[in-house]
């Protein structure tokens, strides 16, 4: 993708389009490329044009302002490295949510990041972004901006932290040292969160690893100087990461019972702690659950939601409600109860009903798995529709294979059109990151020879543009790569 001139007659006809269509017109994704001054009057022309519809985004010297995930997240007030993580995880779970927001401009003083490029793939190429637009303003001889607060974000959709990005937390801890506590324990917990997170350590294995964070976090008086909330979190977070296997969830359910304990004694707001407290409950109910113990988990589940009875289904407190809801009617379905099941599948749909598509996608898969152990399979056939057709939501592969699954039922049961129904909208939902997967289900609906020539060929169409998409978009990973080797000496130099 060659990045077009912002003073090209190329570019005033795009922006044409654009400004005269309602704002929920989709110019899908455009490189352009300018000077910076020039940049910055364009992007503040068209951010006022489209006012809440639009959301820009900075990006200047590549180590220091924050990357585009973080920037599209609206009401975050601080950005220490756990907060980041859950943004991250919501991410890779449920894509990013724009509401209103019909329109990302993003200002690029130097050059695309790894981190960057992933999330910009993510958003357009893997979620399928409906309704928008996303504008890459690039500046030509951008001057070095260094009067900005800086940030140490050490992990990236893969929760690699680089060996620049510790550096800077190291020595942001070391700065810290003459600031007041408050700052200093900021720092500190930033680097241990860092430290605890990273993705993998060169010289032991991670369980060895873990079984030294958990001896620090027990006995060393740095530790116990964090407040309660940060000594609980990096508990929660070490527990979280034990869960991951078998051999060592009594060393997970150690780390839920110290975190526990961190919070009592504490000054901390109600709601605060009672949903603390609701988050440990399940995550010792997935313990539970794993060793086998369904009726303990369910106990840990309930307990957790009695203890939210009082705080209003805002924030924190709802995605927890959820979460457990969802959970318990997955315990009561591996218990074979389905009227149970229903009972709390019904709870977790009245908080999904006005939320995003993935709670919402989370119960119709759930209610799916209950219609199945029913045997009722026009029913289940019937919410596997709804799902793929749900506006937002991304198949994964446990979805792709019951929807082939399904559509095999079908071919074998002589319902042709049913099956090629079912493999229409699966292709529709796929996004351009499954492209290989959608090329295998259109030739086996082309297969079936029930599904008329105009679908086909728009299916042929989207297909098409996908492919065309991806070459774009390996060209301007190219262009990328070699503006950043044209800068980053440069800014080496500077910083050492």
């Amino acid at each position: 993708m060659i990045p077009i001139a912002l003073n090209s007659r190329e570019y005033r006809k795009l922006r044409t389009k654009w400004v005269s269509f309602d704002s929920d017109y989709g110019a899908n994704f455009h490189v352009i490329e300018g000077g910076q001054h020039e940049i910055r009057d364009e992007i503040e022309r068209l951010s006022t044009h489209w006012k809440d519809h639009s959301i820009t985004i900075r990006l200047t010297h590549p180590y220091d302002s924050l990357p585009i995930i973080f920037q599209l997240e609206k009401g975050i007030t601080s950005y220490d490295v756990m907060t980041c993580k859950n943004i991250l995880l919501r991410f890779r779970s449920f894509g990013w949510h724009p509401g209103g927001t019909s329109w990302i401009l993003v200002e690029i003083a130097t050059f695309l990041r790894s981190e960057d490029l992933d999330t910009l793939f993510h958003i357009l190429y893997r979620q399928q972004l409906h309704g928008g637009g996303v504008l890459l303003f690039f500046c030509r001889s951008s001057l070095l901006d260094r009067n900005m607060e800086e940030y140490w974000i050490p992990i990236s959709l893969n929760r690699d932290a680089s060996a620049i990005t510790m550096k800077k937390l190291k020595s942001n801890f070391r700065k810290s040292l003459r600031e007041n506590k408050h700052v200093q324990n900021s720092a500190y917990f930033n680097l241990l969160s860092a430290m605890l997170l990273a993705k993998s350590d060169v010289t032991k294995t991670k369980t060895n690893r873990y079984a030294e964070f958990h001896w620090f976090f027990r006995h060393h008086g740095r530790f116990q100087q964090l407040s309660s909330a940060q000594q609980m979190n990096l508990w929660f977070e070490l527990a979280q990461l034990l869960t991951k296997k078998e051999n060592t969830l009594l060393d997970a359910q150690k780390c839920y019972k110290a975190a526990r304990e961190s919070l009592q004694g504490r000054e901390m707001h109600v709601e605060d702690f009672l949903c603390r407290h609701a988050a440990l409950d399940n995550g010792e109910a997935l313990i539970q659950m794993m060793q086998g113990h369904l009726d303990h988990a369910l106990e840990l589940e309930i307990r957790g939601i009695r203890r939210m009875e009082s705080i209003p289904d805002t924030g924190a407190a709802k995605s927890l409600r959820f979460q457990a809801f969802i959970n318990i009617a997955g315990l009561y379905l591996k218990k074979g109860d389905a009227d149970l099941t229903e009972k709390y599948l019904l709870a977790a749909e009245h908080l999904a009903f006005d939320s995003h598509s993935g709670w919402q996608a989370k119960v119709l898969q759930m209610r799916m798995q209950l219609e199945r152990t029913r045997g009722r399979v026009n029913q289940e056939r019937m919410m596997l529709k709804s799902l793929l057709q749900l506006g937002g939501f991304v198949p994964g592969q446990n979805v792709i294979q019951r929807s082939v699954e399904l559509a095999g039922e079908m071919i074998r049961e002589g319902e042709l059109k049913e099956a090629a129904d079912v493999y229409r909208r699966l292709i529709q939902a796929l996004p351009t990151a499954h492209l290989s997967k959608i090329r295998k289900i259109h030739q086996a609906l082309c297969a079936l020879k029930v599904t008329n020539s105009d679908t086909l060929s728009q299916l042929d169409a989207r297909i098409s543009s996908m492919e065309q998409n991806l070459l774009k978009w390996e060209r301007l990973k190219e262009w990328n790569g070699r503006r950043a080797l044209g800068v980053r000496s440069f800014y080496d130099t500077y910083d050492s």
